[in-house]
């Protein structure tokens, strides 16, 4: 097995030391998250803030319907219910 489905078997065995990072706002931890109570609204609020910053353009910004079509969150949606 390679991939996805090692870590899922082995378990994850942490990030890489070059791996790029994500910035969230500490307002985020805060203030937004204790009223988070949807695992699915969390998975969408952090992939938002991944999402955003792979965006060139000024504000940083992602819309519904982008994030609709992304096929990662979809499955990490999917995950959350089994329908993966």
């Amino acid at each position: 097995m390679t991939g996805a489905a090692t870590e899922r078997s082995e378990g994850f065995t942490g990030f890489p030391d070059s791996g790029l990072a994500t910035a969230v706002p500490n307002l985020f931890f805060s203030r937004v998250m204790p009223e988070i109570s949807d695992p699915a609204e969390l998975v969408v609020s952090a992939y938002f803030f991944f999402a955003a910053q792979l965006n060139k353009r000024r504000p940083h910004y992602v819309s519904r319907e982008e994030l609709a079509a992304d096929r990662t969150l979809i499955r990490a949606l999917a995950n959350l219910t089994g329908k993966s």
